[in-house]
């Protein structure tokens, strides 16, 4: 199993509120450096959804046709943990993919 694939699997099966205050306020809709340089854009961050619920949201937004979006929640899911945020950030199109296939059939 990739990195990447056992960081989503993790989040997948975490069903804990973040418990760090820089994961309630991590961007997803923008990215992350944007978020910082422009502080007056709205953005829509995590707030308390467990890693789980990252998950379904990316797989969401994955079916609506919004990819980047999708990744970006995948990104959230693992706000707390760099090196995990960056595999699944790199994995990119793949990390994606992973998650609709293996948890995608459980999401309405």
């Amino acid at each position: 199993m990739e990195q990447y694939q056992s960081a989503i699997t993790w989040a997948w099966n975490n069903h804990n509120p973040p418990a760090q205050i820089e994961c309630i306020f991590y961007p997803v809709d923008i990215d992350f450096e944007e978020a910082l340089s422009n502080p007056g854009k709205v953005a829509k961050f995590r707030l308390n959804k467990t890693g789980n619920e990252c998950v379904v949201e990316a797989i969401r937004a994955a079916r609506a046709g919004d990819r980047s979006l999708a990744l970006r929640w995948l990104m959230a899911a693992q706000c707390h943990n760099p090196d995990h945020r960056n595999d699944i950030k790199h994995a990119g199109e793949n990390a994606v993919n992973y998650a609709v296939s293996q948890f995608g059939g459980q999401v309405p």
